[in-house]
């Protein structure tokens, strides 16, 4: 089960590198449990004329045989997102309300923090504003990654992600409704284990 405080930061040393300023040797996809989604949940909080949405994320990393036996940096956990934003602004003349629609389509990158030794989480958020101006932010695909500097200096990008690039947002619960939990005024939502995005977890959870 999620825990639901604030992620906590942690101060930066030799085998943990909070910059993100460095430049990708290669991109790779993670395939020997270098870590894995141990658990993810997508949220809903509602307060009033305003809708909140969350995307709450729990990676392993298997920091011993990174760190402690390679002797390897591990530079940063997160995701990428595959997004789009919808802004209208209505305008009332006489009995008619005439609108706008812009949609914008990008692509954000969120940075994991790292909680526990070997958990590292991370927190992605949606708002929704009403009148006189909506404006809507919506999550599409997932995406993971973990940037780590061998012991020779080199530096690689590994990868979870679908064989399209992004697991997309909808498919993750595969038709299942999995398990949800209450939060206050929300309430969070998990696929089941079956679900691709842990498509890793089951041979290396015990790595």
């Amino acid at each position: 089960m999620l825990a639901f405080a604030a992620p906590l930061f942690f101060v930066a040393t030799a085998a943990f590198a909070a910059s993100s300023t460095y430049e990708i040797d290669a991109e790779l996809e993670a395939e020997h449990c270098e870590y894995y989604v141990d658990s993810l949940g997508i949220g809903e909080l509602t307060s009033g004329a305003r809708q909140g949405r969350f995307i709450d994320l729990y990676f392993r990393v298997n920091e011993h045989e990174l760190v402690d036996l390679r002797g390897e940096t591990l530079l940063a956990v997160g995701a990428v997102v595959n997004a789009r934003s919808f802004t209208a602004e209505t305008e009332r003349v006489g009995l008619t309300t005439k609108g706008a629609l812009d949609v914008l389509e990008f692509v954000e990158r969120i940075y994991a923090s790292r909680v526990a030794p070997g958990s590292w989480q991370l927190r992605y958020h949606f708002e929704e504003r009403r009148e006189p101006q909506l404006w809507f932010k919506e999550a599409k695909g997932l995406a993971f990654f973990l940037d780590v500097q061998r012991a020779n200096g080199r530096i690689e990008r590994l990868w979870i992600r679908d064989q399209r690039g992004f697991f997309p947002l909808d498919g993750l619960f595969l038709g299942d409704p999995g398990s949800e939990a209450w939060v206050g005024i929300g309430r969070i939502r998990f696929p089941s284990a079956e679900s691709p995005v842990y498509r890793l977890k089951a041979g290396c959870s015990g790595s």
